[in-house]
């Protein structure tokens, strides 16, 4: 079913239905706090004083999230420890219902898969300062949030990249879809892209004038173990009733069995 804001309903919660849905996924939300606090269980104290202390954010619908949005962020991280940063933390942030995207359904629902899929990592936490929101709020917003967030808990500088797939890239390409303002201020912080099969960020940048002057902001990530897992495709095989083992984690798949998830599309 699809409600008003083009979000696809799942079951619809009662309160005992809450209590047993969070006995059985222990960390999972029935609704978002009031106050909101940054997560930060998982972050670290920078150590290396030759080192810049950097998080990573990933941004998205995760409708639902996949091995290949965690892959994302672990391939980011090799990346900048070995490339003078030291990596903090990472966030992943899930983008409010307003978004109105097909096959989304509702921001509980999705930021619960994330935070299950985040269960046994020791550094990616799930944010939800952007999915409580009751507007589709803009990327480079998200990333001063956690700029300033950051920044304020580790009482210092510290770098913000955006990671995302080339295809995101691509997206910048496209006419009337970004401002060069948001563009700009998201190279600003920085991007970590990872390649896609089909998709070559290289010539992203090279054909968009903007992107190309701020080339040396695009750190380009080579994904030597392709991994092209798309959350779209994962939504076509539960309606048709096909095995999706192995394309997520365990326990994202067991919460999306339990709530009915993307049973009809």
């Amino acid at each position: 079913m699809v409600g008003a804001l083009g979000v696809t309903s799942a079951l619809v919660y009662n309160d005992k239905e809450k209590e047993k849905e969070i006995e059985e996924f222990p960390g999972t939300i029935s609704h978002f706090p009031d106050i909101y606090q940054l997560p930060i269980q998982k972050l670290k104290v920078p150590t290396d004083p030759n080192r810049k202390p950097l998080i990573l954010v990933a941004c998205g619908s995760f409708s639902p999230i996949t091995v290949m949005h965690l892959r994302l962020l672990e391939m980011a991280k090799d990346y900048f420890n070995s490339n003078g940063f030291e990596v903090i933390g990472g966030y992943l942030s899930p983008v409010a219902d307003a978004y109105q995207k097909k096959g989304l359904v509702g921001a509980i629902d999705r930021t619960n898969m994330a935070i299950l899929a985040c269960e046994d990592s020791e550094w990616i936490m799930v944010d939800t300062w952007e999915p409580s929101k009751p507007k589709w709020t803009p990327t480079v917003e998200v990333l001063t949030h956690f700029h300033k967030e950051v920044h304020n808990i580790c009482n210092q500088d510290v770098n913000v990249i955006f990671v995302c797939g080339s295809d995101l890239l691509d997206s910048f390409n496209v006419p009337g879809l970004w401002s060069d303002v948001d563009v700009q201020k998201i190279c600003d912080f920085g991007l970590a892209v990872i390649t896609r099969e089909g998709s070559d960020p290289s010539f992203a940048i090279w054909k968009n004038d903007l992107l190309y002057a701020n080339r040396t902001q695009i750190h380009k990530i080579h994904q030597w173990i392709p991994n092209d897992i798309s959350s779209t495709l994962v939504r076509l095989g539960i309606s048709r009733d096909l095995s999706i083992k192995y394309l997520l984690p365990d326990n994202v798949l067991h919460y999306i069995k339990s709530r009915g998830l993307y049973r009809n599309l």
